[in-house]
């Protein structure tokens, strides 16, 4: 599900602004597709189309989801906008739907966040507008479409969320998950035959014990041993298990952990979240503007605020990493306890990403493997 990689900073594109008409007379005024980017000096004109025209719908951002609670409080703070959530918990693929079946109208969302795989049938399926934000040249290569019909404006880790208040001393590696201590403790969440942060962490293990992007196989070997070493139990890491105590050390992406720890605070217990030094694996969500959005401007200008806006660093409280993080502690704008939470910025800008080809291989090794390996 989840794609992308690294690339280089480059300069803020300097593409030209101009306002339209649509079809429609009674229409807000639409800003067209800009390429190359839009200029930072035409920000002032895209705010005011978008207050014009009064409103952002947005689908499949549950507020606990890395801290999309406080990032849409805020948008619409700075900027006067009310935004709505159609079917928070929605799935990507259920997005794809609700922009085939609300074509022409005017309750389509104007923005889809989905997993990569289904970005790229957005584009293929025509469901998505190109729009490049003031940030564009900044955002890494394969953080975003080529020609801007999507940009991922976050991503998360893989991470181990411990329950801290029954294992005082959590793990920090992978190879600290095979301790006699940990037995009886570790789950991902779920199966990596079906779903994709389980998937991930197994290849996380395969980076942390000889493997690739292209060979997840390590990691489906070390699942095995931690089956048989009893470590690593047949039990979903879900709120509701890691809540009730049958999971105290859950693997996830870490954009999860902040809202399950929420979860767990109300019941006493306390959840750290570690990222493993020794294979740190990252995955994205992919940001669009859909085809006929009602609210083309208050689109483009939500895709500034997850780029390069307040809503950026906002992700860090979520569990997620902005897209230009490496840029933002630069700046000075990380904290450095948040900076401490995270690998070294080395190690993040050069994150490596599964292609369609590999997370194809490594998905037919894990159907192939996992049953007589794992069990």
């Amino acid at each position: 599900m989840f794609l992308s990689g690294a690339a280089t900073a480059g300069a803020i594109g300097v593409g030209a602004l101009t306002l339209q008409k649509s079809a429609n007379a009674n229409a807000p005024m639409a800003i067209p597709p800009t390429d190359p980017p839009l200029r930072k000096e035409a920000l002032p004109d895209l705010v005011a189309a978008a207050r014009e025209e009064g409103r952002l719908t947005l689908i499949a951002v549950p507020s606990t989801w890395a801290n999309y609670g406080a990032i849409i409080s805020a948008f619409e703070a700075e900027y006067g906008i009310p935004v709505t959530v159609q079917s928070p918990n929605a799935t990507s693929a259920q997005e794809l739907t609700a922009l085939r079946l609300m074509r022409g109208q005017q309750r389509l969302p104007d923005v889809i966040e989905v997993g990569p795989s289904f970005a790229r049938q957005a584009v293929e399926q025509g469901l998505v507008q190109p729009y490049k934000c003031t940030a564009w040249d900044q955002i890494p290569a394969d953080l975003k479409h080529p020609d801007g019909l999507w940009t991922a404006p976050y991503y998360g880790l893989i991470a181990f969320g411990v329950n801290a208040s029954r294992v005082p001393d959590p793990p920090r590696t992978w190879a600290d998950l095979g301790k006699p201590a940990y037995r009886g403790m570790v789950a991902t969440n779920g199966d990596p035959r079906q779903a994709t942060s389980p998937l991930n962490a197994v290849w996380a293990a395969a980076l942390a014990n000889g493997g690739s992007l292209g060979d997840i196989s390590p990691g489906i070997d070390y699942f095995g041993k931690l089956r048989r070493q009893g470590n690593y139990i047949p039990l979903q890491a879900n709120v509701g298990n890691l809540a009730n105590q049958q999971v105290l050390i859950g693997i996830d992406w870490s954009f999860n952990m902040p809202g399950a720890a929420a979860v767990l605070e109300k019941s006493g217990l306390a959840l750290s979240a570690t990222v493993p030094g020794d294979g740190v694996m990252g995955g994205m969500y992919c940001d669009a503007i859909s085809n006929g959005a009602p609210h083309p401007n208050a689109a483009k200008l939500w895709i500034e605020w997850l780029t390069s806006g307040k809503g950026a660093l906002l992700y860090l409280d979520g569990g997620a990493i902005p897209a230009l993080y490496p840029q933002f502690v630069d700046q000075g704008k990380v904290p450095a306890d948040v900076q401490a939470k995270l690998p070294a910025l080395e190690e993040l800008r050069a994150l490596q990403f599964p292609t369609k080809d590999q997370t194809t291989a490594a998905t037919a090794a894990i159907g192939a493997q996992w049953n007589r390996a794992v069990g």
